[in-house]
């Protein structure tokens, strides 16, 4: 609320001052206090349109105005709208596009036209684009500004095809007239016929295709340049170029899609999908259009806020220069129109030009008429004249005004009216216009009324006053301010003046005089302004709210208070030592050091800086806050008595003193770089080491302070003293605030009256209250004004700090007027203020810690940063024990003892196990260290299958710990139900059986393959993945179905259903997953060879589909038959045509049912005839009683049958061979011979035969080769038959005529029996009957007979071709098995050639030239190769002892290892002990160290206390002898003295104290001295029991040498057969390499001989196959055994060279160990130090988030409770503007 109150306030004042109409009219103040002394030079930087045109930058005029952009056509607008990707059609890739409101702030979705402004999203990188309706070719994209701009060029980048046809137009008239820019086109003709496609000036309109192309699909752009870079433009600024530029409005009309000819197909909506416009990003650069006289634009709306703004935005509005104005600086300002407007180009500004009125116009206008007639000079005429003139220039007086002689021509009141009092004139207020003296005119002079008088008629006379114009006389006596008149007694009638009241003036006692204010009925009328001489520039003051002028953040009325936030600072000027900035130490005595106090009131600041003798404190002073002399005061604080004698102050100026400046006339007496001495007393506590010393602000001073010695003429090494600060304090007696008028003097007075300037040498400056408000005023005038509070926001609970002095609150722990630095005794500044150090009171020198780590001064042998560590090495503070770690670690925990960073791959609380991966006994002394774990191989190579292994106690051996799936000794074999090959690199893997097996059995998959073995539930496969044949279903859910398979619908010929989904193999036209069902339209399942076709005639049958069983269609009526294609039941004929009954004889017929085509009866046995109703051929008998004929009928019958049999075999016979040809009735013998020869092919193709087998080849070719022959033979009969059987087709066919002529006959026949059976029906109708039935029966045989015939006479025709065919095809085979007798005989001469190699090769490879085989060494033709010793000469054998040399060579090289690994471990022992050694001598020298620093402590000790019995012997009351004795033997209490020793001595002093005389004048001077002898007794007594324990610290630290030197004896006998070792190794690998290297040789050779033999014999046998891949893998052996061996060479050596290292490191080291202990000391606090520094770090970190989210909650609580806050603020505004305009009101 205070806050509110004090707003309302400064409102208020400065709402009063707006008002007041007195105020306005005061002539301004001049005066010396007005105007800065010394005003400084100001740079002034050139606009950049003062000299030449200027432009604005240019942009994209997109950013800012998407509200701007339109867009015709936009996807997704009303609901979501689908689309797709070209690129992605075989996927049918689509996506939607959904541009509502509510997807607005979703790229993928939303595609506005708003989209193409940026590329991607602002703050992601997430796509952005603007995307049309699908399929519309015609979409225009608009942007209007808002101003008039000039475009330079278009980009827009398309994520689809560009358009294949297009156009640019824009408008400079905000849309009334359009103009195009370009066409764009893929074919211009086409889309925009008559359009030039030739550019030849820049106002020319073309069509380009350079944009419009198909490619790219993506990403390809459409750039538009104004101003064409290939057209030369002679000048730029011309008028046509300019209108090319200008633009208000841009549009883009897209008319057609590229489409890739899907618009010839058909306009279907998936077509349509695929085809849009799409754009990424659109960049229209161009600037606002200022033609030339602006360089930069603003925002058109004056309420643009620069929130509002985006980056890149171009505005609209220009920012005119040349005096020029308007929206694009299109016209001159107002009164600046002398000169036609024009553009700026080039360096020419084109300014408009001031018109000149002689200031009497504030406007002017351009007229043609008058540039033309002044010579195109000034054509600027001024409008509406004022001060009464007239003319172009406004250079003459209007009429009834006269020219004032002495005002100049441009003075306003040079044409004075006749100004004739209208209340006092006459005569209309005419007055003489020109002086005129021989007429005895005076310029303006008015003829005034009876009672007036004056120039202008506007004076009463004496005694009169209140001049009216309806007073005929003019003036009446005149009345004055009630308020300002004394005692209202009116004014003299003389002169018409008022009686006013003390601080009233004025005519009318209605003005309060200077230096006070508020006008009112107070005795004095009105008051004093009373400003704070500090606070104010003046004692002027506000005439109506009293409002004096403050200076900076100072306020009130009287400007006597800082603003909130701000404070009034103190005089002194404080400057701490503690951070100095450098502190120089000339000589031996030490560097300067912080001392960290408890503030207790007597230092300011954290403490002092304790600084030794010939040091050089020096100060950096930058913040003088007034040019003024100033007293340096240095306040301090002893280290011992006396004083400080020798001490020096440099001020170091940075420049020469500026003569005019406030210390111009002190610059002489303070010059720079003068050594001022000083001393400094021990009794007090600061010094004036430099008198009125003149700085100037603004500049920054060096005082360099030496403190050179204590004593002039003595050197005190160990002299120091503690400095606090400088002070700098201000000779505030020289101010104005002191001098210069009577309230100064009176102000001087009190000041020294209380005796205030005292206060300001204070060490605790606190300003008594009686001083207060003097202090305030100077250090407010000091300072010019309060200064901010600036409270650290770290270290401070709010920003408002104390009025005076400006000391913040601080949070716990903080100190400082800003709050920012820790107090002593803290550290780690942050959010919750300071962390007390808590140094360990035993590990620490004292409770200080260093203000940022935190880090504690430790003693020796403690670390971390409160010093409550031991040293690295040992643990359990402060009783520090040595970590025990088994040698294989430096370190351990310094609390719990557990080893940290445990080498030779251990790990344990003392190093004692072995890491995961290795084995052995680690502990301290074993034989058998931590050796990696080979399972089978170690896990660094990537091939160690076990979890770890273990050290078998009992014979040394390794135990692995195979993982699940490996099993082995070494885990180099799968376990059961795993499979791989891990031996070899491989791993194992878990067979994958689909859970189809029985875990719990062996042997279910195969260990090498991972094949399943033995899987239940009916299943197979390497996986049980599938069902078993027969069997369906998912076999990983083990539901495998036996088949259920139709058998008459069913495949047999496909044995099982489909695996998975039980189908069965179907017969054709038979479905279901059974087979048990037709396909539609078909039936007849039962006929186990699939369904056949209803064939349900289309037009007899009512449906296609029939019975599934019967194969009946359903007819319709009329129709019959089973496909209802026949007549119906019971007749015959086409039914298209007729149908007739079949009337069938009921006795002779055994169904009713004719033959549906002819008619014909089916008759029982015997009967015959066309209706059944005779007998049959063979039967005789009246019908129906018919009985065969006879045997001689039958015998004859059989012959006849057996004829035509044997014609139909012919004629089938025959058809065969023709179809055939005449191989077809020897396809058996063929297909022998076919076998045969493929049989022979593959012989020949297996060239790994014996001779033997040649041999039988031979015998097999000749067999063929006979074959052949006899083939050929039987080809010749055969072609003899087939002679014969044309023969024998000739006579059937003959035969066959005959058969016809006799079928011929016997229709005949039948016809008469017909007719003679009619005959006989109507005589004897039971004979007739049988008659027919036989003769019928004769007919059907005759029928039968004659389709058998038809039909052998179409097998002849099909045994022909067969016959032909079989011939080519053997005719075929005759010339392949010439072609294979050549190759056959190319085969034998090859082997031939083979063979007489194989003794050659035999002697090369086994030893022996056998042929093919020697019965000794071997050979090619038989079962083995060398092996004796008369086959030694052998490739073979060669090899084989190359093979044996590298197996031995490897053995060796093994054995060598483990000595290797042995003598490793040996020097890694070594190592270990060398290293025990090295810490046991450093700990055993850092003991020392200490001991001898303790020693020199007690030898200091010693000499203070020397010093004191000299100045004890001093006393001239005691005898010299006795105090020589007497400090003798002080001195002699050394470290030999017990404690009975010293209590004798101290009865002696006693007795010689006794013998002193003036006792008690002794006593009382001696008494420090007294009290500190017992001081020293009791350190002598300490440092006896120190030395004692240094006695027996020195003693371990002997023995501790003694260890080490013994462990180095051990080092170096170690090394020493670790070179012996190292040598043997070495000898041995010469004889490996020189073996190998022998064997290199020959297995060379031999690999050349082999693979030449390989290349020969490759095609002739595998045995020497065989043998040719043993030499490659002998050779590659012995490869590998040399590599091995000089692999094991080169690491002997290494490990050699490594020994050597070692010793001589281990030698560097002893020899290097004197300087390595304190390195690793410093290195040790270092690390030590970065520890805590990064824990501190981190914890401040963690802090920092902390409050960084409580802050952030706070601040969040302090918005919301600011809300109600500011509306209650901005109703209070109201409030006061309210009233405000009330008491303006009541004012005016």
């Amino acid at each position: 609320m205070l806050e509110l109150r004090l707003i309302v306030v400064i409102v208020l004042a400065l709402l009063s001052w707006q008002w007041d109409p007195v105020d306005s009219q005061r002539p301004p103040q001049h005066g010396r206090r007005d105007r800065p002394k010394y005003p400084p030079n100001k740079f002034i930087k050139t606009h950049p349109c003062e000299r030449s045109s200027c432009y604005p930058a240019t942009g994209n005029l997109l950013i800012g105005r998407e509200n701007r952009l339109t867009a015709s056509s936009t996807c997704g607008l009303h609901s979501p709208e689908r689309f797709c990707i070209l690129s992605h059609l075989q996927d049918k890739k689509c996506f939607l596009c959904d541009t509502r409101e509510e997807t607005k702030h979703d790229p993928y979705k939303n595609h506005r036209i708003g989209q193409i402004i940026y590329k991607t999203k602002p703050g992601t990188n997430i796509p952005t684009w603007w995307q049309s309706e699908n399929g519309k070719e015609n979409a225009t994209i608009q942007l209007d500004l808002e101003a008039e701009f000039h475009f330079t060029h278009l980009i827009i980048t398309f994520t689809t095809f560009r358009p294949a046809a297009m156009y640019i137009e824009r408008s400079f008239d905000f849309g009334q007239t359009w103009h195009i820019y370009r066409y764009f086109a893929y074919d211009c003709k086409e889309s925009f016929p008559g359009v030039p496609t030739v550019l030849e000036n820049i106002t020319d309109v073309m069509c380009t295709s350079r944009y419009s192309n198909v490619e790219p699909s993506r990403n390809g752009e459409v750039i538009f340049r104004v101003l064409p870079p290939n057209i030369n433009v002679t000048d730029p600024y011309a008028e046509h170029v300019q209108n090319q530029l200008k633009m208000t409005n841009l549009r883009i009309q897209m008319t057609k899609l590229h489409k890739l000819g899907d618009n010839l197909l058909d306009s279907r909506l998936e077509n349509e999908e695929k085809y849009y416009y799409g754009i990424s990003n659109m960049v229209v650069r161009g600037s606002c259009s200022c033609y030339g006289h602006a360089s930069q634009c603003l925002p058109l709306d004056p309420a643009f806020s620069q929130a509002d703004n985006e980056d890149g935005m171009v505005h609209g509005r220009c920012e005119c220069t040349h005096n020029t104005k308007g929206m694009n600086c299109e016209e001159c300002e107002d009164f600046f129109n002398d000169l036609p407007w024009k553009p700026a180009f080039g360096k020419k500004t084109n300014a408009c030009k001031k018109c000149e009125c002689n200031d009497h116009a504030v406007s002017c206008h351009f007229d043609e008429a008058v540039f033309t007639a002044s010579g195109f000079v000034s054509g600027g005429v001024c409008d509406n004249c004022l001060h009464n003139t007239r003319g172009q220039h406004c250079e003459e007086c209007m009429p009834y005004f006269y020219r004032d002689p002495e005002q100049d021509i441009t003075s306003e009141r040079v044409c004075q009216p006749c100004d004739c009092d209208p209340q006092g004139s006459s005569d209309d207020g005419i007055c003489d216009s020109l002086n005129e003296l021989e007429e005895g005119a005076v310029a303006g002079a008015c003829h005034c009324k009876a009672f007036v008088t004056g120039r202008r008629c506007n004076q009463c006379k004496d005694g009169y006053w209140n001049l009216q114009s309806d007073n005929p006389e003019g003036c009446e006596p005149c009345t004055c301010n009630p308020l300002g008149t004394l005692n209202n007694s009116g004014c003299v009638m003389r002169t018409g003046e008022c009686k006013c009241k003390k601080y009233v003036t004025g005519k009318d006692c209605n003005q309060c005089m200077p230096e006070t204010y508020g006008l009112s009925e107070s005795p004095e009328g009105c008051s004093l302004c009373n400003c704070d001489a500090g606070g104010s520039y003046d004692n002027y003051c506000d005439v109506i709210s009293g409002q004096c002028r403050c200076r900076p953040h100072m306020t009130g009325r009287s400007c006597s208070q800082p603003k909130q936030n701000y404070f009034i600072p103190l005089l002194p000027e404080v400057h701490e030592a503690e951070v100095v900035d450098e502190c120089i130490s000339y000589g031996a005595n030490g560097n300067c050091s912080l001392v960290a106090e408890t503030p207790d009131g007597s230092f300011t600041g954290i403490g002092f800086t304790r600084v030794p003798e010939n040091s050089e404190l020096v100060f950096t002073v930058g913040d003088i806050p007034r040019s003024m002399p100033y007293d340096a005061v240095i306040r301090y604080q002893s280290t011992s008595r006396g004083d400080w004698e020798n001490a020096f102050i440099t001020l170091v100026r940075p420049d020469q003193v500026d003569p005019e400046g406030g210390c111009g006339e002190l610059a002489a007496a303070t010059s720079s770089e003068t050594r001022i001495p000083f001393s400094l007393p021990d009794r007090s506590r600061q010094v004036v080491a430099l008198n009125e010393v003149c700085l100037e602000a603004g500049k920054v001073y060096k005082f360099r302070i030496y403190f050179e010695r204590k004593r002039h003429d003595v050197d005190s090494p160990t002299a120091t003293i503690l400095v606090d600060s400088l002070t700098l304090i201000p000779r505030i007696d020289v101010t104005p605030i002191f001098q210069g008028s009577v309230l100064a003097d009176i102000r001087k007075k009190d000041y020294e009256k209380y005796n205030c300037k005292s206060s300001l040498y204070d060490m605790n400056y606190k300003s008594d209250p009686k001083c207060q408000n003097l202090d305030n005023i100077l250090s407010v005038f000091v300072h010019d004004g309060a200064s901010m509070c600036n409270c650290n926001p770290t270290g401070s609970l709010s920003k408002v700090c104390e009025s005076n002095g400006g000391y913040c609150q601080c949070k716990p722990n903080v100190v400082g007027r800003q709050c920012d630095q820790c107090a002593p005794g803290t550290y780690g500044f942050g959010p919750e203020g300071c962390k007390a150090c808590d140094c360990n009171s035993i590990g620490s020198k004292d409770k200080y810690c260093d203000l940022i780590t935190g880090q504690c001064q430790c003693v020796p042998n403690t670390y971390g940063r409160e010093c409550n560590q031991c040293q690295p090495g040992y643990w359990n503070f402060p009783e520090c024990r040595v970590c025990q770690c088994n040698g294989h670690a430096a370190t351990c925990d310094p609390i719990q003892g557990t080893c940290i960073d445990c080498q030779d791959s251990t790990t344990g609380y003392s190093c004692d196990s072995c890491l995961d991966g290795y084995y052995g006994n680690p502990l301290f002394g074993s034989e058998i260290g931590c050796r990696p774990c080979r399972c089978p191989e170690t896990v660094a190579s990537g091939l160690a299958h076990a979890d770890g292994c273990s050290l078998d106690t009992r014979n040394n051996n390794m135990l692995c710990h195979c993982q699940e799936g490996y099993s082995g000794s070494r885990c180099e074999i799968c376990a059961d139900n795993f499979f791989g090959n891990p031996d070899n690199g491989g791993t194992c893997s878990k067979c994958e059986c689909s859970n189809n097996v029985d875990l719990y059995d062996t042997g279910n998959c195969d260990r090498q393959t991972g094949a399943c073995l033995k899987c239940l539930y009916q299943t197979t496969g390497d996986h049980c993945e599938l069902c078993k044949d027969g069997f369906f279903g998912d076999a990983l859910q083990q539901n495998c179905q036996q088949c259920e398979c139709d058998f008459l619908g069913t495949n047999n010929t496909i044995a099982h259903c489909d695996r998975f989904t039980g189908q069965c193999p179907c017969l054709p036209n038979v479905q279901g997953v059974r087979c048990d069902q037709c396909a539609e339209n078909h039936w007849k399942i039962a006929s186990g060879e699939g369904c056949e076709s209803c064939n349900c005639d289309p037009i007899g049958a009512l449906h296609e589909q029939c019975n599934s069983y019967t194969g009946q269609c359903q007819c319709k009526p009329g129709f019959g038959g089973r496909a209802c294609n026949q007549c119906q039941a019971h007749y015959w004929g086409n039914p298209n045509e007729k149908c007739q009954p079949c009337e069938c004889d009921q006795f002779g017929a055994a169904d009713f049912q004719c033959d549906r085509e002819t008619g014909n009866c089916v008759c029982h046995e015997g009967i015959g005839g066309y209706k059944c109703n005779e007998c049959a051929r063979g039967y005789i008998g009246q019908f129906p009683h018919c009985s065969p004929c006879g045997e001689c009928f039958n015998n004859w019958d059989l012959i006849l049958s057996a004829l035509e049999d044997a014609t139909t075999a012919t004629i089938l016979r025959a058809k065969e061979i023709k179809q055939v040809g005449a191989t077809g009735a020897y396809t058996s013998e063929f297909s022998e011979l076919d076998k045969k020869l493929q049989h022979i092919r593959n012989l020949l193709q297996n060239t790994s035969v014996s001779l033997v087998d040649i041999e039988k080849l031979d015998y097999e070719t000749q067999s063929l080769r006979d074959q052949l022959q006899a083939s050929h033979g039987r080809l010749s009969e055969t072609e003899q038959n087939l002679d014969d059987i044309y023969n024998s087709l000739s006579l059937s066919g003959v035969e066959l005529e005959s058969l016809q002529n006799h079928s011929r006959l016997v229709q005949q026949l039948s016809k008469e029996l017909k007719e003679n059976g009619i005959q006989l029906q109507e005589s004897n109708i039971e004979g007739a009957l049988n008659l027919t039935r036989h003769a019928y029966e004769r007919v059907s045989n005759l029928s039968t007979l004659k389709d058998e015939a038809n039909e052998l006479a179409s097998n002849t025709d099909r045994n022909c071709k067969r016959v032909e065919n079989l011939s080519n095809k053997i005719q075929a085979e005759a010339d392949d098995l010439a072609n294979n007798n050549k190759l056959i005989e190319d085969y034998r001469a090859e082997l031939t050639s083979l063979t007489s190699q194989i003794p050659e090769l035999n002697n090369q490879v086994c030893g022996k030239p056998g042929d093919p085989c020697d019965s000794l060494c071997g050979g090619a033709g038989c079962g083995h190769c060398g092996g004796f010793l008369s086959c030694e000469h052998g490739a073979k054998t060669h090899s084989e002892e190359a093979l044996k040399v590298a197996k031995d060579a490897e053995t060796a090289i093994t054995s060598k290892k483990d000595q290797a690994d042995q003598t490793i471990r040996a020097l890694t022992q070594a190592k270990l002990n060398a290293s025990e050694a090295y810490e046991k001598a450093k700990r055993g020298f850092e003991q020392s160290e200490r001991y001898l620093n303790q020693t020199n402590a007690n030898i200091k000790l010693a000499e203070n206390l020397f010093i004191a019995l000299n100045n004890f012997q001093e006393n001239k009351t005691a005898s010299p002898s006795e105090s020589k004795e007497l400090a003798q033997k002080t001195l002699d209490l050394d470290l030999k003295l017990e404690p009975e020793e010293i209590e004798t001595l101290g009865d002696q002093i006693n007795r010689a104290v006794s013998s002193l005389k003036n006792v008690e004048a002794i006593i009382y001077r001696t008494k420090p001295d007294l009290d500190r002898v017992n001081n020293l007794q009791s350190i002598a007594n300490a440092t006896k029991e120190k030395a004692d324990k240094i006695l027996d610290s020195a003693n371990s630290v002997v023995e501790s040498l003694a260890a080490a030197d013994e462990s180095q004896g051990k080092a170096k006998d170690a090394i020493q057969q670790a070179n012996s070792n190292i040598e043997l190794a070495g000898q041995d690998l010469e004889k490996i390499d020189e073996e190998t290297y022998s064997a290199e040789a020959p297995a060379n050779n031999t690999a050349q001989q082999v693979e030449k033999l390989a290349k020969k014999v490759q095609k002739l046998q595998n045995n020497i196959m065989k043998n040719d891949r043993d030499a490659k893998e002998i050779t590659k052996e012995a490869g590998s055994v040399k590599l091995e061996a000089m692999r094991a060479r080169g690491e002997a050596n290494n490990l050699q060279s490594a020994t050597s290292a070692t010793n001589q490191t281990l030698t560097d080291r002893a020899s290097r160990s004197e300087n390595a202990r304190e390195r690793a000391k410093q290195l040790l606090q270092r690390a030590s130090k970065l520890t805590v520094d990064t824990n501190a770090k981190l914890k401040d970190l963690n802090d920092l988030q902390t409050v960084y989210l409580n802050k952030n909650q706070q601040l969040l609580r302090l918005q919301a409770e600011i809300g109600p806050l500011n509306k209650e603020l901005n109703e209070h505004l109201i409030h006061i503007k309210e009233r405000g305009s009330h008491y303006r009101q009541c004012y005016t």
